[in-house]
């Protein structure tokens, strides 16, 4: 399919972050866009600035006879009116991940999976493939500083990097050249029966890829080890990335500092690079090795990676600094950073960085548990995890619309916030607070010159991060 022929595309959900980048996308190339959302978003009002209209009621007539494609979000349901539309008139509809899917036959396609560290490591790898002048098209499920787009950039060259979602095994529809497999944990349990069933999906993922192909895999992660990949049986080039000791790619002498980490890049070749990264945690330097390691083989000059890494100040949600409440002279401030996190690994690491990256300060953790199916399967997991802050505040569960169970719905943040308590012992610094407004509330009568506040979650707790009550 030559989507560059297509002149007339209707988005449904087209405030998301994936079906957004398609509008922008097809914009750019000239084609008349439009699409509906449920609800105004950041997302949608750019879409708006850029003149793009976008309907906040749904209507058939939004399907005229002149629309060539739908592109929907994964999260709307078949029966959608618009949907329903455009099966009428035979118009053809095509999920987010199905058109990343027909993208990729396109293309010569970099795909970025895994659990967690998706969107840095597919920031980095485009960031870098752009700086050596390579000019890759890019969809990211996050924004890009560096992209006048966001969370889209539309290159002009034969390269393709895509975030490869393993929700419903979302990403087995792209057609890869190159694989970056950030870890694998367990997630999105109202899909796959239980870890091993994740594994055996991402690794038909990797098997779709051709005898050419590349595979860049993390050596540290037990779930990907145990995939049992042979580096002298498999059909396609694989290379490693890890911080102990085993990889091609290998990070040693990782040193912490206030702002920013250095550590010395290690490759099976010989080199011996300093990097200085200015984002927190372990978890950023396993993503900055794994878009190093993909863009050397791709050919990109050591000195452009170390330039990447350098400038590179992190992406939107993710470790994102908001602001900075000041003080009188000699009275530090208050850090406010909004972060997507919503799996127990991401959440230990986030806060691991923040230790790491302003030490000796409180770190207060507001977090909004996203889909009470992933609180009710992990929720042990929650519990062990969300007693490491030095003050919780736990919102109510963030519900995504139509994946929500009868049966799940038995679990709730106040018994989550109750358990972590019970676990620790301590009933002070573990705090239900309910909606947004309330936790909004509790956040001004909780927080302290000096704390760092880390609101995270993956639903519209961000809007709270960016409209913070007075301090008073």
């Amino acid at each position: 399919m030559n989507f560059k022929e297509i002149k007339n595309v209707y988005c449904v959900g087209i405030g998301g972050i994936g079906v957004s980048a398609v509008a922008k996308f097809f914009h750019t190339q000239g084609a008349q866009v439009s699409g509906f959302d449920a609800c105004a978003s950041e997302l949608t009002h750019e879409l708006e600035q850029m003149g793009i209209p976008v309907y906040y009621m749904a209507d058939v007539e939004h399907i005229t006879p002149n629309t060539e494609l739908v592109i929907y979000s994964p999260a709307v349901p078949p029966e959608h009116r618009e949907l329903k539309a455009a099966e009428k008139r035979g118009v053809m509809a095509l999920s987010y991940p199905e058109f990343l899917g027909e993208l990729s036959k396109e293309y010569h396609t970099i795909a970025i999976t895994g659990t967690n560290g998706k969107s840095t490591t597919t920031a980095l790898v485009a960031l870098m493939l752009s700086e050596a002048s390579l000019d890759p098209t890019v969809f990211v499920g996050s924004k890009v500083p560096q992209f006048s787009l966001g969370n889209v950039r539309v290159g002009a060259s034969k390269y393709l990097v895509v975030e490869a979602c393993e929700y419903r095994a979302h990403m087995l529809n792209i057609e890869p050249q190159a694989i970056v497999l950030t870890n694998i944990a367990p997630d999105h349990l109202d899909y796959y029966r239980d870890l091993v069933h994740i594994q055996e999906t991402f690794l038909e993922f990797i098997n779709t890829l051709p005898p050419a192909g590349l595979l860049i895999a993390n050596a540290d992660d037990a779930p990907t080890r145990a995939l049992s990949l042979d580096i002298r049986r498999v059909p396609y080039h694989l290379k490693r990335f890890g911080m102990q000791g085993v990889g091609e790619y290998q990070a040693t002498h990782v040193h912490a500092l206030r702002g920013g980490q250095i550590f010395s890049l290690l490759t099976y070749k010989g080199n011996v690079l300093p990097i200085e990264l200015h984002v927190p945690g372990a978890f950023n330097v396993a993503n900055a090795l794994a878009a190093a390691a993909m863009a050397h083989e791709m050919g990109v000059s050591f000195d452009v990676i170390q330039k990447v890494l350098r400038e590179f100040k992190g992406i939107w949600r993710r470790f994102e600094l908001i602001d900075q409440i000041e003080f009188q002279e000699g009275v530090p401030p208050i850090t406010i950073i909004s972060d997507y996190g919503h799996h127990p690994d991401a959440i230990m690491e986030t806060i691991k960085g923040a230790r790491a990256f302003f030490p000796g300060r409180r770190v207060v953790l507001v977090y909004q548990p996203h889909q009470h199916n992933r609180t009710k399967k992990l929720f042990n997991e929650f519990v062990e995890v969300l007693q490491e802050p030095d003050l919780l505040l736990l919102s109510d569960i963030y519900d995504v619309e139509g994946r929500v169970a009868e049966e799940d719905r038995e679990v709730h943040s106040s018994s989550l916030a109750e358990a972590i308590a019970h676990e620790a012992r301590n009933d002070e610094r573990y705090h239900y607070t309910g909606g947004l407004d309330e936790t909004r509330e509790s956040l001004s009568r909780a927080w302290q010159p000096g704390d760092v506040v880390i609101i995270m979650g993956a639903g519209d707790i961000d809007t709270l991060a960016r409209n913070l009550p007075s301090y008073e």
